[in-house]
């Protein structure tokens, strides 16, 4: 998100009191429980149109109110709005909207002040902080002892006592008009920061200010779905599955700005921040650390939880807080101690309905489909041991680490069309592949990603549904597929009559062909690549790639590629499964590309 918000501290007042600091409850330092300063303070915050970025949902149901853009789908900023979807609306003037500053002193001795701010609501996102509203600064805190900053989170629900402010992140579909023409218009729960500003403080008439506004930045990217139908039928989708090596949902750690060196508090620059691929943006906000929100959470075990709601999951490892993120980065990728974050995230979205009850978006063949699917995700790896042993082993440190970004869109969809004549639709196309990538996402920029959504028969679907080569979709009989009701041929059949046009073979549908040795070998690869059946899925229970053969349809030679995977699951009667995922090309790090290997 290019936009900015502006904000200005101006003077304020710092009394002393007796009051206790409510805001704080979890010991982080020992001046906990004692009084603390109670500070008056303002600041203001402008949207000022299309040149500035929203606050993001601030606590409660707020939210970051959007237009869709009806050229590039990019979500344009317009306000704050009371919900984080296409029901929302925006705030009323005067409404309050919570902020969570961390203040930090380059005077060690100095304890960090993390607090909820309450800032007044104008329309059109402008943002103030009055000297009415005071909070607690930490007790034993003195501004006269070294230089002052501050940074500061929007949104989410901020939770400074235990060190936290969480997210449950944001998906959802938007076309940019309604039918009758006008801006749709939506909110959704993103989350802005905005990094060090050095402060001017003067102990002896108790005021701080800053001369140089605050400019918050996104967290985080929006990646912004539109799909082309290529399939050659119509179909229509109400929803997505994502899976990704990003964090959807999640929450900052507030006990890293403790541990902020003193070099690192120095004033933002405009220019350091001007663009969020810069490793000078990256370095202004390394402070916000952001990990998976805990699945035990009620937002996500509640009946109304993510789990229940979207079917989120998480296959693999995943580290939880800056804790233990220190005490992993600290050993070797070798060392089996080490925690790697191997999580991938599995998350459904299904559309909301609109006034007509339908949440369908309906998509010809060849054309866009008329919305796109905004989701927001902070930026994450995933860690992939790679043996140099012949078997993965629990024991063997004879591996290296590859940190993968992995992001992948599937739709749930369904045909509108059947089968007519020699034209062939498939009865389901649930969760077909949309879009896919393995680029590193940047924290504070955005993303499209256009998909073409295709459908290819594999290689034997039509010999293997279609063994008497009739033209329905489905089965051609309703009897069993015996000798008595199917015809037959073998490949010395093949061989010999396929020049013959009157030969029975020709009935063949157009684009269809009879599958010569390597497509059977593309499927059937060599008896040890089935993992999950050897020596009844003892020897392998990890997934295991084979080069072999492969000739597709169009392909005028024999290719070697890279089959993936093959892999044995036992099911809880014992019984057991065996899984071939696909192929693809050669993976680089895979040196010994023959056949069989």
């Amino acid at each position: 998100m290019k936009h900015l918000i502006y904000s200005c501290i101006a003077v304020c007042a710092l009394l002393f009191t007796s009051c206790a600091d409510q805001d704080v409850t979890e010991n982080v330092n020992s001046n906990d429980g004692k009084p603390g300063i109670t500070v008056s303070m303002s600041m203001e915050g402008n949207m000022q149109g299309n040149q500035a970025a929203p606050t993001s949902r601030a606590g409660g149901n707020n939210a970051i109110g959007y237009e869709t853009d009806d050229n590039t789908g990019f979500p344009t900023p317009i306000g704050i709005y009371n919900k984080g979807t296409n029901e929302g609306t925006e705030l009323a003037n005067g409404d309050k909207v919570p902020v969570l500053l961390v203040f930090k002193s380059t005077d060690t001795t100095q304890p960090v002040t993390k607090v909820i701010t309450n800032w007044t609501y104008k329309q059109g996102g402008e943002l103030t902080l009055e000297p009415s509203e005071t909070f607690e600064m930490k007790a034993g805190t003195d501004l006269s002892k070294g230089k002052w900053f501050v940074c500061g989170i929007l949104g989410g629900e901020p939770l400074p006592g235990a060190n936290q402010v969480k997210f449950n992140g944001f998906i959802e579909g938007h076309v940019a008009r309604n039918v009758t023409g006008n801006k749709v218009k939506w909110g959704a729960n993103i989350p802005y920061v905005f990094s060090w500003r050095e402060l001017e403080t003067n102990q002896a008439n108790k005021t701080i200010k800053a001369k140089d506004p605050v400019r918050f930045k996104q967290f985080g990217t929006i990646v912004r779905l539109k799909v082309t139908n290529k399939t050659g039928f119509g179909f229509k989708y109400n929803g997505v599955r994502i899976i990704t090596s990003n964090i959807l949902c999640g929450q900052f750690d507030l006990k890293v700005f403790d541990e902020v060196p003193t070099t690192d508090l120095t004033d933002t620059k405009d220019v350091t921040i001007a663009s969020a691929t810069s490793s000078s943006f990256q370095n202004a906000f390394k402070a916000f650390k952001f990990y998976q929100r805990p699945l035990t959470d009620n937002a996500m075990i509640g009946s109304d939880g993510l789990i229940a709601k979207k079917h989120f999951r998480i296959k693999g490892d995943y580290i939880a807080n800056y804790a233990e993120e220190k005490a992993n980065d600290a050993k070797a990728d070798n060392d089996l101690s080490k925690k790697l974050n191997t999580a991938l995230t599995y998350y459904d979205h299904t559309f909301l309905k609109d006034a007509t009850g339908n949440n369908f978006d309906n998509v010809p063949n060849n054309s866009e489909a008329p919305s796109y699917i905004y989701v927001w995700m902070a930026p994450q790896t995933q860690a992939v041991k790679l043996y140099n042993d012949n078997t993965e082993s629990a024991t063997s440190t004879n591996y290296t680490v590859n940190r993968v970004a992995k992001t992948q869109f599937l739709l749930m969809a369904v045909p509108t069309e059947t089968s007519s004549a020699t034209k062939v639709v498939p009865s389901s196309i649930n969760m077909i592949p949309a879009y896919g990538s393995l680029k590193p996402y940047t924290s504070g920029a955005n993303y499209p990603a256009r998909g073409s959504v295709v459908y290819k028969f594999p290689p034997l679907s039509y010999i293997a549904k279609h063994d008497n080569f009739g033209t329905d979709a489905e089965l051609s009989v309703d009897n069993d597929y015996n000798v008595a009701n199917t015809k037959r041929y073998t490949y010395q059949e093949y061989v010999a009559n396929t020049e013959k046009i009157t030969d029975k073979l020709a009935s063949i549908p157009s684009g269809y062909m009879f599958a010569g040795n390597e497509y059977w070998r593309s499927i059937i690869a060599q008896y040890y690549g089935f993992a999950g059946f050897r020596n009844a899925g003892a020897s392998y229970k990890y997934a295991v790639g084979i080069v072999s053969p492969a000739k597709l349809p169009g392909w005028s030679t024999t290719k070697l590629v890279f089959h993936s995977y093959s892999k044995g699951v036992k099911d809880s009667n014992g019984k057991l499964i065996a899984y071939m995922i696909g192929m693809s090309k050669k993976p680089d790090y895979i040196t010994n590309s023959g056949e069989g290997q």
